[in-house]
């Protein structure tokens, strides 16, 4: 364990969110600013963890009232991790750190002022609960008005420089204002008070260091995370990222192995790891989380890396390309074409064009005369197949094998397929009108079907 060392107030401000039931006016969050060293706290209550809303509060409220820090503590939530909030920490020059993702210790004081907040707010009445916003203010003033268990002064005195005046005054009597004789000039109470608050600052910080001691102590009795990690070492991390359910089941480490891959703090247990088939991005994460795995067996799988996949290029489709320009000349037979070049063969003899003279005419080839050939119209054969198949009907079967085997029935196999798959033409039906000849009387009218000479149906 780690502590956290401030020697100033205003040196380092803790901010976090903590949520509870809704109160009236639709407040159901606080927004609890912090400083380390005092312990002097200031609680905001919002309706949403907006990081605007948390910008504005800690600038308007906080700064104007008590002075800039010089550093701010936080998780990686998105309520800080923000434009609103680079922004203000560039203009006032604020330095921010942040903790580990799921390590609530990092922050280890606000987390412990939350519990107590809530100790205090379970005391208030059932009724005071449901408007638990106009009782903030004087719960959080009470805390910073009682002596604090680690400094051993009260986070008010520290912070200002003197006690406050509380109620429990009035009840007992105190001299608050002294005689003309006891009065001291300014630089007599400024040196007296600059006395005073070394002594308190000092006795303070050595209460703090004495307390952290003591806790560091507690818990590292545990024994956990003593091993020290180097560069390269495989871990497994913590199963933190799924959701859902009890989670009852869910085993206590990820699947995935992953390998250490620097140490950015010697002096703190924060590790930089990565999924050892270099999957992912780089963790930040802390020593608790991570268990040393070195001796677990490798299957293949994990040792080869896992190689981004390359976008694959798409085939650029050759549009509008420029024609062969022809040149027009005064003989038809001289022709001359430009043709983009090509890979030829340079071993090739050349070529020379032959005259008109010794072209051979190529005669066209003889079809028998029993033999019908695709060229014919579809309607013709149609017409010749319906006449065929009355006289088929009537030969015996003998006669109708010897024509199947006779030549003249041989017709291309795509053009037979392609007449004699086609469907018939399907018939139109009348539509049928309705109509109200009488009141409540609906009757329905067939239309006829009318064929005209030159073939087109009408209904009538």
């Amino acid at each position: 364990m780690v502590s956290i060392t401030t020697t100033q107030p205003l040196e380092l401000i803790s901010i976090d969110f903590l949520h509870l039931e809704k109160s009236k006016g639709g407040y159901e969050y606080i927004l609890v600013v912090m400083d380390h060293y005092t312990r002097f706290t200031q609680a905001y209550p919002t309706r949403n963890k907006a990081g605007k809303t948390a910008a504005e509060r800690i600038f308007n409220d906080f700064i104007l009232r008590f002075g800039i820090p010089h550093r701010l503590h936080h998780d990686q939530g998105r309520e800080f991790e923000n434009s609103f909030f680079f922004e203000l920490q560039k203009l006032c020059g604020i330095t921010r750190s942040k903790t580990t993702p799921y390590h609530p210790q990092g922050n280890g004081q606000v987390e412990r002022f939350n519990r107590s907040l809530l100790q205090m707010l379970r005391t208030l009445r059932e009724d005071e609960r449901l408007d638990w916003r106009k009782h903030l203010n004087k719960v959080v003033h009470a805390y910073n008005c009682s002596k604090h268990e680690s400094t051993g002064y009260s986070p008010f005195f520290l912070f200002f420089g003197r006690h406050p005046v509380l109620p429990v005054d009035l009840i007992l009597p105190r001299n608050i204002s002294p005689d003309e004789e006891a009065r001291k000039p300014y630089t007599q109470y400024v040196a007296e008070w600059k006395d005073r608050m070394e002594t308190a600052y000092k006795y303070a910080s050595q209460n703090a260091r004495k307390n952290a001691q003591k806790g560091k102590q507690h818990y590292d009795a545990k024994g956990y995370g003593t091993i020290i990690l180097d560069n390269g070492d495989h871990v497994l991390v913590r199963n933190l990222l799924e959701k859902g359910g009890p989670g009852k089941l869910r085993p206590y480490w990820e699947q995935d192995i992953y390998v250490v891959v620097s140490r950015p703090m010697e002096d703190l247990p924060v590790y930089d790891v990565q999924k050892l088939d270099g999957r992912g991005k780089v963790r930040r994460l802390h020593r608790s989380l991570l268990l040393p795995c070195n001796s677990l067996p490798l299957e293949q799988d994990t040792m080869k890396p896992v190689r981004p996949k390359k976008k694959r290029k798409r085939a650029t489709v050759m549009k509008n390309l420029p024609l062969p320009v022809v040149e027009d000349s005064s003989s038809d037979s001289d022709l001359t074409v430009d043709i983009p070049a090509s890979n030829l063969n340079p071993e090739a003899s050349e070529f020379v064009p032959s005259s008109e003279s010794s072209v051979q005419e190529i005669s066209p080839p003889v079809v028998q005369e029993n033999v019908l050939t695709v060229s014919e119209s579809s309607s013709s054969f149609q017409s010749a197949q319906d006449d065929s198949n009355d006289d088929e009907s009537e030969l015996p079967v003998s006669s109708q094998e010897e024509e199947d085997d006779h030549p003249a029935r041989t017709v291309d196999s795509e053009s037979e397929t392609s007449t004699q798959g086609t469907r018939p033409a399907r018939r139109r039906h009348p539509p049928k009108v309705l109509t109200y000849d009488n009141l409540g009387k609906p009757t329905y009218l067939q239309k006829c079907c009318v064929y005209d000479l030159c073939g087109t149906e009408t209904f009538v």
